[in-house]
Formats: C-alpha cells, structure tokens, sequence
C-alpha cells in the first residue's frame, strides 16, 4: 500500500511537473502537442520492442483510438485554460474536477459504488473548486470543460485496461493515438508554427513537407519557416518518394560525418596548438639561458663592460614596460 502510494504522488509530481512546462512556455499550444509527440515516438519504439520480444500485444484497441480522439479536446481546452487563468487555479480545477468526473461515471457507467462518504467528499471537493477560482465563473469554464473532458477519456481508459489482455500494452497505445490525433489537429491547424518549431528544436532533422493544399503560399511559408528538404506534392508517386526518403537518410548520414570529422579536426588543432606553445616556450628558456651564458662570458672578460651591459637591459626592460609590451614586463619581473 505505502508503495503504490509513493508511486501514485511521485506520478502527480512529474504530471505536475510537465504541465508547469507547457504554461510557463511562450507557446503552450505547440509545447503540449511537442510533448505528445516526444511520447508517441517513445510509446511506438516500446510497442515494437515488445511485438519482436514477446509477440503482439493484446490490447482493446476500440478504447484506444476513442481515448486518443478524447485527448484532442483536452489539448484544446487545457491550452485555453492556461491562456486565461493561472496555473494555480486551471490545474487544480482540472485534475481534480476530472476526478470528480470519473467517479461519477465510474458509477454510471462501470457500476462502482461510492459510500457516503465519497459522496461526501466529492461535494466537498466541487466548492473547494468554486472557492479556489475566487468565485469566477469566467476563470473556471474552460478548466472546468477540461475536467469533464478529463473524467471521460479517465473512464474510457478504466473500461479499457479492463478489456485488455495487456494493460501495460493499452497504457503505451494511448501514447501513440493521443500522439497522433494532437499532431494531425497541430499541422491542420498551425502547421507552419509546427514545421518551424521542429526546426529549431531538432536542427539535423530532414524534413519532408507531403501536402495536397491548393494554398501556395502556405506551402511556401511552411517551406521557408521550417527549411524543408523536399517538397511532395499528393498523391505522390511511391517509387519518388522511395527515393527522396533514402536520399535524405544518405545526406543526413553524411552530415553527421562531416560533424565528427569537423570535431576530430578541431581536436587535433587544439592538440597541435598546445605542442605549439609548449615547444615555444622551451626555445624561450634556450633563447634566455643562451644569453645569459654569453653575458656570463662577457662579464669575465671586463665587468665594467658586464656592468654597462646589465644597465642598458635594466632601461630597456623599463621602457618596454612603460610601453606597455608584455615580454618586457615579463622579462624584467624574472630579472627582479
């Protein structure tokens, strides 16, 4: 029990967590559908690791796709409720509205029974709702239209993981139908904002635009804005766009080369500079050592002429230093 009880307000935490994400983000709209996607990519590489591990999952796929048009409106609507309220007052009524909802349709629809208690509870929690929207009906609409959305696709889900042979299968597939219902809305509905938010979040990405819109000039922009690397217009050919996809593949591929020879170079240089400097400064200590002995030689020879000598590099150390010259400075603070 204390177990799952961890595990279930560890989940709160990270849903928490990610929703904060999506409003603190300048475009919430497209930070939502990007989180969607990132997990339908995740979900799909799962479900195809299990298919080649354990054999096909068996799962209630009629609930899935329903589950994952519900999320559509759910997008729709917690983006809206974002846009117009606080975080502090949208997401509490959301979650826990859509709660709310599910067992009240647990009991419509799945025949559970709620004491009275529950019951209790559930009034309790809806003027809890009222009074955190200090009483403005206008703030609380769309997170309240959230949470009915909320406990709907929640009873959907519960009728499904109970209809399915591999509840964990049912759980990842949500992912992916979510996941594309969200992505199939975001590029109808703002695909340019889409193709150049890819663009920027995956750079090396080769993207491929397949469009049958009549609107030049959102096909342009969308090419333009998100630098797509081919155009194809449908219906396509099968065997063009065969060959525009490996060709992507083999220029992405040389890309990536060109990035880790660019890297091993810059790390040769690096390697070569430090050799560089290093046998620089050992003929320096040559160079000085050599004119020290010579020095050394002129000095047994005449010390007037050593004297005379050690006072001209003394005035000449001092005006380099005046000068501002940094081996002269350097060099008088060793002599010192």
């Amino acid at each position: 029990m204390l177990t799952a009880t961890l595990m279930a307000l560890a989940a709160a935490c990270l849903h928490a967590g990610w929703n904060l994400a999506v409003k603190r983000n300048v475009d919430s709209g497209l930070a939502l559908w990007g989180q969607f996607f990132i997990a339908m990519l995740g979900a799909l590489g799962a479900l195809g690791a299990w298919w080649i591990i354990d054999g096909r999952p068996d799962f209630a796929w009629q609930f899935t796709l329903l589950s994952g048009i519900t999320h559509l409106p759910y997008s729709v609507l917690l983006v809206r409720a974002y846009n117009s309220g606080d975080f502090s007052v949208s997401y509490p009524i959301a979650r826990g509205g859509g709660a709310v909802g599910a067992a009240v349709l647990g009991v419509l629809l799945l025949n559970d029974v709620l004491s009275w208690l529950t019951a209790l509870g559930i009034v309790v929690a809806g003027v809890g709702f009222f009074l955190l929207s200090r009483g403005s009906l206008r703030q609380m609409r769309f997170a309240l239209a959230t949470a009915v959305i909320i406990g709907i696709y929640t009873a959907i889900d519960a009728t499904g993981v109970r209809e399915s042979a591999d509840p964990a299968a049912y759980a990842l597939s949500i992912f992916v139908t979510t996941g594309l219902s969200v992505s199939a809305w975001t590029f109808a509905t703002r695909g340019r904002e889409a193709v150049a938010a890819m663009r920027q979040q995956w750079p090396q990405t080769m993207r491929i635009l397949l469009t049958g819109t009549a609107d030049l000039a959102n096909a342009v922009a969308a090419i333009n804005d998100g630098e797509i690397y081919r155009y194809i217009a449908k219906p396509w050919n099968d065997d063009e766009l065969l060959g525009v996809v490996k060709s992507a593949v083999e220029l992405a591929s040389l890309a990536k080369e060109r990035e880790r020879l660019t890297a091993l170079i810059q790390e040769q240089n690096k390697a070569l500079e430090e050799k560089v400097q290093v046998r620089t400064a050992s003929l320096r200590q040559a160079y000085t050592a050599s004119i020290k002995a010579f020095s050394g030689l002129l000095g047994l020879r005449s010390a007037k002429m050593l004297d005379h000598s050690k006072r001209v590099a003394s005035t000449a150390m001092k005006m380099a230093q005046l000068a501002g010259l940094a081996y002269g400075q350097a060099a008088l603070r060793s002599k010192e």
